[in-house]
């Protein structure tokens, strides 16, 4: 039962009975010393209709909170001016939260190369009309920082995101690193510091950040329109129905990431579909639920979606796919296997064998995308752990040493087809990482979102991929990309090498132009 009629209530009373105070439009931080009472006279400033619904929903709450007999007001010394009339009084019989969330999604998508796709396709009736950002230019040369930022973002990430899990896990470096940038525009003192330094922002300046993203998506929108490779990242923003954001906020993100805004009722019994619906049409219908609820104190959304597919520039030969073992782990001192379709090519490769480790790079469509395949040293303990033990030597910054001394090398290559989807949280990765403050309740510092920043904070980082490889790929024009290597010393005939992937690898699939990471995986079973 509600508690009984009260003329004022303490902060001690209010927290007792459960009723909190929410801000919905511009409502300061001293805005918590108003106080709630009930009273059986009718209120001089009620609350909408609407918000009673809401809120009612949000919460659960059957019973009809306002009724004749009783109602609700906020109450102050001083009359009310026009924010203020706009506080919500939410019903709650548990003990009071005093912030809004504020829910970050991001969502990552790749399916290449795989045949018989089917879906609605790409950007057809859009909820959000998202696009290229207004500020980009596909002819100038993104900053080479901020692609030196995503990629120890990126092994960082998967590093600390697998340190306890076991099995496949992929990310989207770019996706996860693009939404929390545009959160970034609105984070201020200490959450902006931690996650600048959690980005590896290093010497960019935000500005420079949002200028580098606006070319780089650009430049990403402007690949070739070619059968073998389609590329899409889009951003959006869902804002609650009344929630003030800052207009250098909103303009931020849409001039530099492309992103609009959308303001709706997040509790409304149709906003999960539109949102998810938004996702699956931007995913060529890959993934389709990833909300699964929208929490009653949800207040925004920022949302990344990517899909790539991509056929290789040479393919391989499904005739030649064979059966053959795959290490997934050692069992009382013997070797556990799995039999797995592995694919097979003979030809020229773009190559690098250093400290045991084989790296190799295979192309899509014109050479400018490509998947790197790293395949670490035979070891004699557990294959899954010499995997990650090469993921910390890239996460330590070897990525670059490693692949700047590849060249094109004839060899043979046998790798397995696989598919794996991972669908995780991100927020205990990345406050280990070094940005705990933004996840904070009452210490998160998202001012510059606007009047009502000051009392939000991320509640989540959702972030779902899904990968599929197989042979099918097309032969094009420019089949090779970008070579690099030593030219100090003489030029010897590179020796043949085979590179069987038969046990747990790394992959990474890159633009060769602006150096951005799209994906990032381990795959310790590809069945």
């Amino acid at each position: 039962m509600p508690p009984p009629a009260l003329r004022c209530l303490s902060s001690q009373d209010a927290d007792r009975f459960g009723l909190r105070v929410r801000a919905r439009i511009g409502l300061p931080r001293t805005s918590r010393s108003f106080r709630c009472a009930i009273s059986g006279r009718r209120p001089h400033t009620p609350l909408s209709a609407y918000d009673t619904a809401r809120r009612a929903r949000a919460e659960g709450q059957k019973q009809r909170f306002l009724s004749d007999a009783g109602h609700m007001l906020c109450t102050n010394r001083e009359p009310l001016d026009a924010r203020e009339r706009h506080m919500n009084i939410v019903p709650e019989w548990r003990p009071a939260m005093h912030r809004a969330l504020s829910l970050i999604l991001s969502v990552a998508l790749l399916a290449l190369p795989i045949a018989g796709c089917t879906g609605r396709g790409l950007g057809t009736e859009a909820v959000v009309a998202s696009g290229i950002p207004t500020e980009g230019d596909p002819t100038v040369a993104v900053d080479a920082r901020l692609g030196d930022a995503m990629t120890r973002f990126g092994f960082a990430l998967l590093k600390q995101a697998t340190s306890e899990q076991n099995g496949n896990f992929v990310i989207s470096p770019l996706s996860v690193h693009a939404t929390l940038a545009m959160t970034y525009n609105g984070a201020s003192g200490e959450t902006a510091r931690e996650m600048a330094t959690v980005m590896a922002l290093s010497d960019l300046t935000q500005n420079e950040l949002n200028q580098g993203y606006a070319n780089l998506l650009s430049s990403l929108a402007s690949l070739p329109d070619e059968s073998a490779v389609t590329l899409n990242v889009e951003n959006s923003l869902w804002a609650d129905e009344g929630l003030a954001l800052s207009r250098e906020f909103v303009e931020a993100d849409r001039r530099y990431y492309g992103a609009q805004l959308e303001t709706l009722d997040l509790q409304a019994s149709s906003t999960r579909d539109r949102i998810n619906d938004w996702i699956a049409e931007r995913t060529n219908d890959k993934i389709t639920d990833l909300i699964e609820q929208i929490p009653g104190d949800a207040v925004l959304y920022l949302i990344n979606a990517v899909y790539l597919k991509g056929d290789w520039s040479v393919p391989f030969d499904a005739e030649e796919t064979l059966a053959e073992p795959f290490t997934i782990g050692f069992e009382n001192g013997k070797r556990v296997a799995v039999d797995v379709p592995m694919m097979r090519r003979n030809g020229d490769f773009t190559y690098i064998e250093s400290e045991g480790t084989q790296a190799l790079r295979l192309p899509y469509g014109d050479g400018r995308l490509a998947m790197w395949v790293v395949l670490p040293p035979l070891s004699q303990g557990e294959p899954r752990d010499a995997a990650f033990a090469e993921l910390e030597r890239l996460a330590a910054g070897g990525w670059d040493e490693m692949t700047s001394g590849a060249a094109t090398t004839p060899g043979l290559l046998v790798m397995p087809t696989f598919t794996s989807r991972t669908k995780t949280g991100l927020r205990e990765a990345l406050s280990a990482m070094g940005m705990p403050t933004a996840f904070h309740m009452e210490d998160a510092d998202f001012s510059a979102m606007g009047p009502a920043g000051g009392d939000m904070f991320i509640s989540s980082v959702l972030h779902e991929t899904y990968i599929a490889v197989d042979e099918t790929g097309t032969e094009a024009a420019a089949a090779t990309g970008v070579e690099m290597g030593v030219t100090s010393a003489p030029l010897e005939t590179p020796q043949p090498f085979e590179m069987r992937v038969n046990r747990p690898f790394l992959f990474v699939i890159e633009d060769g132009v602006t150096g951005a990471m799209l994906f990032l995986g381990v795959i310790q079973d590809p069945r």
